[in-house]
């Protein structure tokens, strides 16, 4: 992924984490506060972001035949 592409995820990871953290209950602020302060380490260029999902199969991937990019992917 692009380097704003991680950006624009991490902060959205941010947000409904910050959101649930005030959403429930106190005792689960500790755990979620380690949680939020985690999420930065998992975004960092280095570490490779690739799409895993355990029923993703070939038939879900869409490929531009001209290009032979992904043009998208299916999952119902």
């Amino acid at each position: 992924m692009q380097h704003r592409d991680r950006d624009k995820l991490k902060d959205e990871y941010l947000s409904d984490l910050k959101a649930l953290r005030q959403g429930l209950p106190e005792r689960f602020g500790p755990t979620l506060d380690t949680l939020i302060s985690k999420v930065p380490d998992i975004f960092v260029s280095s570490w490779p972001i690739v799409p895993h999902h355990i029923d993703l199969l070939e038939n879900n991937i869409h490929v531009d035949p001209q290009t032979g990019h992904i043009a998208g992917i299916c999952d119902w």
